[in-house]
């Protein structure tokens, strides 16, 4: 039986992707020389649960239990604050803008672990930290390429942008090509 790789994720709002394109041709401009593979604004999503290689059987439970959660969680306002690298800035190979929400967003994503938990996947050892990945470095990074993004991050404040109301929950396929990541949607639901 062949698994699939999924995960559970919060759709961007409109406003939220017109913002995001905003912020990625400015940074794009400014790091113009750094090598970087930049994320497609159509491929941005909330991770709210990496799932990891999944049976095809356990994607009617998954689904289920998204569903039983939507109908529990009225949507909620998110809005983009601050850049950041990860895993640090002395090995920044991930470019990412926060994503500040209500307690609404940590609760929902607690609710997932909890009941995903019974079905068997491992809950996160680390804090939930809402994040959109913007940009990855190709290869390996250059003193100068590392030194000019955080000289960005740094001096660099994202406008609080308007915010959105986030009411979408997609359970996404992930393929991995050479190219990228090819993200398909499995199941869509929508938080009542």
């Amino acid at each position: 039986m062949e698994k699939i790789r999924a995960f559970i994720a919060l759709e961007m709002p409109e406003p939220i992707r017109r913002n995001l394109a905003d912020i990625c041709e400015r940074l794009k401009r400014e790091l113009s020389d750094v090598p970087l593979r930049w994320v497609p604004i159509q491929n941005m999503h909330l991770t709210l649960k990496f799932l990891g290689d999944v049976r095809p059987d356990q994607v009617e439970k998954i689904t289920l239990v998204i569903g039983r959660l939507c109908s529990h969680y009225s949507p909620f306002e998110i809005s983009v604050d601050k850049l950041g690298v990860f895993p640090n800035k002395q090995r920044a190979r991930v470019l990412w803008v926060g994503i500040d929400s209500q307690i609404s967003l940590n609760k929902l994503v607690d609710a997932f672990e909890m009941d995903l938990s019974e079905l068997g996947f491992a809950g996160e050892s680390r804090s939930y930290s809402p994040h959109l990945t913007l940009a990855r470095v190709r290869g390996h990074a250059r003193p100068v390429d590392l030194q000019k993004i955080n000289e960005l991050v740094s001096s660099t404040s994202i406008p609080r942008s308007a915010s959105a109301l986030a009411n979408k929950i997609v359970l996404f396929r992930s393929e991995l090509n050479p190219s990228g990541s090819v993200y398909n949607a499995l199941s869509k639901f929508v938080l009542t």
